[in-house]
């Protein structure tokens, strides 16, 4: 049996066999033309058409609901519901299961943009003022209740614009700034 790429009409050749789940042999095959390559799945021994498998849904919609509404952790979750803690993760940040309960809010990692302890006014000494021993971990400013930036005292932007003229223009030294 040759295979044609539907493409370019060249020649393709088997890349991988297999048989899935269903005991329906699926055969990827690849353009032999280096200008095209296109890979295409063929099913050789089918009578008819053949239908995707559809994606195994590992939650129900009450455990769901549970990892959205509850606080334990991920691990935690994953044990009772018997999955992984990735699929609790994805539930919580949105990343599937997005039509089961829309209207309950999903995480996000980061709320806002990226604040870290070192930029902070109370940071002083290598040391959280305030007393917060978390902060010694430096990411304790995304949830920090009384971070505050801290001033620049030096615009770098500018710095940055001169020194690419400067390399536009072809010079070797790159002068004071």
């Amino acid at each position: 049996m040759k295979f044609i790429c539907p493409v370019c009409g060249s020649h393709m050749r088997k890349q991988r066999e297999s048989v899935r789940k269903d005991g329906v042999v699926s055969m990827q095959r690849r353009c032999s033309n280096l200008n095209c390559n296109k890979i295409k799945t063929f099913y050789p021994y089918a009578d008819g058409p053949v239908e995707r498998l559809s994606t195994i849904r590992v939650l129900s919609d009450e455990q769901v609901k549970e990892a959205l509404t509850s606080d334990v952790p991920h691990a935690s979750l994953a044990r009772k519901f018997g999955c992984s803690p990735q699929a609790v993760r994805d539930v919580r940040y949105g990343r599937s299961y997005v039509g089961v309960f829309p209207d309950l809010p999903r995480r996000n990692r980061f709320t806002g943009p990226r604040r870290f302890c070192r930029d902070c006014i109370h940071r002083i000494n290598d040391k959280c003022s305030m007393g917060f021993p978390e902060a010694k971990l430096n990411t304790y400013a995304q949830v920090c209740p009384v971070y505050e930036d801290r001033p620049r005292t030096h615009d770098f932007s500018s710095e940055m614009y001169q020194v690419k003229a400067q390399i536009e223009r072809g010079t070797d030294e790159l002068s004071a700034v």
